[in-house]
């Protein structure tokens, strides 16, 4: 391997990784052809969909190379780990950092552990806060933080079990529902189920995804765009369906 596919091998990696936290495509696209050029590129002909990024980077008119990274893991937001991407490329951009200092840099980033207590207090903190604000009482808000943690788990150890990202919001909610249905009935409270199932389900929607679809489509990347509408569809209608399901379940009990 020289030394020009080692660097687009890293360039691929940076875009991976912003693909993985949540950052648009327009901007991933943008990121690569810039950090490109500062590298010496003549010209960079870059395209990022969900599911793939693939990069031809030309060096002179003889002399091209082109690489691709499949994108396997299921999307997460992480907006420090974008900040840290993007501080990377302006400072690679502005010369202030060689080839080398990018790669370690960037293992670096990768390697940079994320705080499960902080997500544990954001889920619980957003379910109990929805489940209020959404007509619920304290005992409501209170459930929903249970619920939360249980959502927690389940991403920590079913997601690693079941890749697809519909599939899992299915059984994650089901199970969910489930056992709000289980706590409501078992404890002598006056328990609102839906306001607690809205509160737990507003920490699963995809709205940032959903976003980045529709500024896909306003900026030209029409096809992706699509593609990221369709798969936030699916992901919501998974999350309405699994407790739906759930309610339909535990009235048969």
């Amino acid at each position: 391997m020289n030394n020009h596919e080692k660097a687009l091998g890293i360039f691929l990696d940076m875009g991976r990784i912003m693909m993985e936290n949540g950052s648009d495509v327009h901007r991933i696209e943008q990121t690569l052809i810039h950090i490109g050029k500062a590298y010496g590129a003549e010209y960079m002909d870059v395209l990022a969909i969900t599911s793939s990024i693939i990069v031809t980077m030309k060096i002179s008119r003889n002399e091209s190379y082109t690489q691709t990274r499949r994108i396997t893991a299921s999307p997460s937001t992480n907006f420090r780990r974008l900040e840290n991407i993007n501080s990377l490329s302006r400072n690679y951009c502005s010369q202030k950092l060689t080839l080398s200092e990018l790669e370690i840099k960037l293992a670096e980033i990768k390697a940079e552990p994320v705080s499960k207590v902080k997500v544990l207090l954001g889920d619980i903190i957003a379910a109990a806060s929805f489940a209020m604000f959404f007509g619920g009482t304290m005992l409501d808000a209170a459930v929903a933080s249970v619920l939360a943690v249980f959502i927690w788990a389940m991403q920590k150890k079913l997601a690693k079990i079941c890749n697809n990202i519909v599939f899992f919001n299915f059984f994650c909610t089901f199970l969910t529902g489930l056992l709000c249905i289980f706590i409501c009935n078992a404890l002598p409270l006056n328990l609102h189920i839906d306001k607690i199932i809205i509160g737990d389900i507003m920490i699963l929607i995809p709205g940032l995804a959903m976003c980045n679809a529709l500024k896909d489509i306003f900026v030209g990347d029409t096809i992706t765009g699509i593609m990221r509408f369709a798969e936030t569809i699916l992901w919501a209608g998974a999350l309405a369906f699994g407790f739906a399901s759930a309610v339909l379940a535990g009235n048969f009990f």
